[in-house]
């Protein structure tokens, strides 16, 4: 999960890493692509409350970036 790992590992982990390009570019539009996917989701069931959280803590990981 990126939560306890971060999203640089838990990019290497599942394979989706160029580690020849830039990794904090690369995490931060994993982290915008994550973001739009959770509200989207988010449009379709709004009451969703894991859904809510996960979108705040995108959130915070982006501005921590």
């Amino acid at each position: 999960m990126c939560q306890k790992y971060g999203v640089i590992s838990h990019l290497s982990h599942r394979g989706e890493l160029d580690p020849s390009g830039d990794l904090h570019a690369q995490a931060t539009a994993y982290l915008y692509a994550l973001q739009g996917r959770i509200n989207w989701l988010l449009q379709i069931n709004p009451e969703d409350e894991a859904l809510q959280q996960a979108r705040e803590s995108v959130k915070r990981m982006l501005v921590a970036g």
